[in-house]
């Protein structure tokens, strides 16, 4: 069976944020040396993964891997049935030098599995399953098993399409290997893509979409507004660090304003118009979030004066959804994200740790 071609990035890798991107190459010394197998590229026609889709054993920044986890490969593969091959495997050390080994396999039903290495007091091995991640296509991605968060054990890096043209099913994990495997990313902080140095500081930063606002005007699954959140990790926590990027926000804004013209129905206007002031209302710009809002409306409004009762509502939903949001947002002028910390319809589960991971500390 031939697993399904990796979905590219949506959304913001390809399309908005055009300055994310994985380092190339990166320095330091690493708590493990991740070592990957991967097989032929020609599984993968649309990855970007980089170094992981390689055809070639990984070797580039950790040793070869042991005979005792290729057996331990070999009788995994053997218990999943004649027809399952490995698409990729990985294999390094986490927390207290433990072994960890995660086999991306090219049955559907099996997805990705999560296994912990351990030695035996008779110099044997067994591995034991910690966690099974399954979806449409599932694939290891860079920067995994790299010293990303300093002072922390490696993380696994997982990408997750769940199949569908609802961009919302289009995800990254962040399983870091300590313990039993943790997966370190709160889920009220909303959808994570993306995880790179995107300034090129040599930090990297998690980058987390707020879909509240998804399909808002015309219903489409991979429609908008979608409202990227920035964070780094300072003492084993995400902390919010829109405001620490705000070169990106506003190349996002001057790209929207060029699509204004060209923009081919009432419904795409609105959307670009809400796309630039709810990225301003982030950057706590909120006169110019106020200004691009009011276009925003009075473009509805006259679509709305002698239409349908759903366009009529639309302008309704507009003010109670978007303008109070960016009314909120000026409550958390002291915030570093101040429309992420904000209580809309909508909002995502935990709400009062997710306004609460968003103030100052």
């Amino acid at each position: 069976m031939t697993m399904p071609p990796i979905p590219r990035k949506p959304f913001l890798a390809k399309r908005l944020i055009l300055c994310l991107c994985v380092l190339a190459a990166l320095t330091g010394g690493a708590i493990a040396n991740p070592v990957y197998q991967v097989v032929p590229e020609a599984y993968y026609p649309d990855t970007e993964l980089g170094d992981i889709s390689e055809t070639r054993t990984h070797g580039a920044f950790g040793e070869r891997i042991p005979a005792h986890v290729k057996k331990i490969i070999t009788l995994l593969q053997k218990k999943r049935g004649a027809q399952t091959s490995v698409l990729q495997s990985m294999w390094l050390k986490g927390a207290d030098n433990q072994e960890y080994l995660i086999v991306n396999w090219n049955r559907f039903s099996l997805g990705l599995e999560i296994h912990r290495i351990d030695r035996l007091p008779n110099n044997k091995f067994i591995a034991k399953f910690l966690r099974q991640i399954e979806g449409e296509s599932i694939s290891i991605r860079e920067p995994s098993g790299r010293t990303v968060f300093p002072g922390e054990p490696p993380v696994v890096v997982i990408d997750i399409g769940l199949g569908g043209s609802n961009i919302e099913n289009y995800f990254i994990s962040l399983i870091q290997m300590t313990r039993n495997s943790v997966d370190i990313v709160p889920s009220y902080l909303g959808r994570p893509v993306d995880l790179s140095d995107i300034d090129g500081d040599g930090t990297y930063e998690l980058v987390v979409i707020d879909n509240r606002w998804s399909g808002f005007f015309s219903g489409c699954g991979a429609c908008g507004p979608h409202i990227p959140t920035f964070f780094s990790r300072k003492n084993g926590k995400f902390a919010p660090a829109c405001n620490a990027h705000r070169a990106i926000y506003r190349a996002e804004i001057d790209k929207y304003r060029r699509f204004l013209d060209k923009a081919r129905s009432l419904y795409e206007k609105a959307e670009i118009l809400a796309n630039m002031a709810l990225r301003y209302a982030q950057l706590g710009e909120f006169d110019r979030a106020d200004r691009s809002y009011a276009m925003m409306m009075a473009a509805l409004q006259r679509g709305s004066t002698a239409s349908s009762e759903f366009e009529r509502q639309l302008v309704k939903k507009s003010k109670n959804h978007i303008g109070t949001a960016i009314r909120q947002a000026r409550g958390f002028a002291d915030t570093p994200c101040p429309l992420s910390a904000t209580d809309t319809s909508g909002a995502h589960p935990g709400l009062d740790a997710r306004i609460n991971s968003f103030r100052m500390k």
